[in-house]
């Protein structure tokens, strides 16, 4: 059966029950003269804003006209975006105003059982982001983009669950350009750029390192405690800057272990012989 049905849901407008009946219907709008020119010829981006449009309660041709992609990121018209937002349940109203003598448009914005939410801006704000005077749109008809900038973001902090994060056309057209040639050359540049050598510290030699482990005995420490607390996968690779203050630490706790023990042969008296090496610590054996 060939029949197109219909569904008065969708005000006469054909229903396509698979992927492969969308994508007709979406290859015939992009060959017809009412397609946007930003679609025409592409059947995949036909489709993918019809159902984006669909997510938003647009009909299909609403979606065509007033869905489009500025930077790589889908926006929406201004007068779409408030129908969208009255189409909610839970809206309440807009109201909209614009003091022409200090150039400051308002919208106030209210959903059911909340509080309103009021976005301003003003010819102040527009001088900061360098849009005032800008060609096109801001030299032609300037309240009207205070007043579009202003509804958005209401809008948007308002009914943030009903537009789904999408921004207005008026605003994203305002934005720079994506440099991506510029991202790719500096991408490449890093990934391509020779690996700095690490200048890693030096270790202590292979004396200091009979003095640290005789000093690890005598202090009843563990190799293992020492090289976690330095950072160390073994006592070879101590920093030579850490030697001298490890060495300082394990003689005192050894005088301590020495004193516990009853030995007074480590017991260190005067202060001057703290910077002593190990053997002047302990003694030969």
């Amino acid at each position: 059966m060939n029949e197109i049905t219909t569904d008065n849901d969708h005000n006469g407008f054909l229903v396509v029950n698979t992927l492969a009946e969308a994508l007709k219907v979406a290859e015939i709008i992009s060959k017809s003269s009412f397609c946007p020119k930003q679609f025409m010829g592409k059947a995949g981006d036909v489709l993918v804003c019809l159902q984006f449009g669909a997510e938003l309660h647009l009909k299909p041709m609403q979606a065509l006209q007033n869905i489009s992609v500025i930077n790589g990121r889908p926006c929406i018209w201004g007068d779409a975006m408030l129908a969208v937002c009255r189409l909610a349940k839970n809206f309440e109203y807009v109201d909209e105003t614009l003091d022409e003598t200090t150039m400051i448009a308002t919208c106030r914005a209210k959903r059911l059982g909340e509080p309103d939410v009021v976005r301003k801006f003003s010819k102040a704000d527009a001088e900061l982001a360098k849009l005032w005077g800008k060609e096109g749109p801001w030299k032609q008809y300037p309240k009207r983009m205070l007043q579009m900038r202003a509804r958005g973001f209401a809008l948007r902090d308002t009914f943030p669950d009903t537009l789904r994060g999408i921004i207005s056309t008026e605003e994203a057209r305002d934005y720079p350009k994506a440099d991506n040639k510029s991202f790719r050359a500096t991408a490449e540049r890093v990934i391509d750029a020779p690996e700095m050598p690490v200048e890693s510290e030096p270790v202590i030699s292979a004396e200091d390192l009979v003095h640290l482990k005789w000093a690890i005995t005598k202090a009843e420490a563990s190799e293992l405690n020492v090289c976690t607390r330095h950072n160390i996968t073994s006592l070879e690779l101590l920093p030579v800057s850490k030697f001298d203050r490890l060495m300082l630490a394990l003689k005192r706790q050894a005088e301590e272990v020495a004193e516990t023990n009853g030995v007074q042969d480590f017991v260190i008296d005067s202060e001057d012989e703290q910077d002593e090496t190990v053997k002047e610590f302990f003694g030969d054996e």
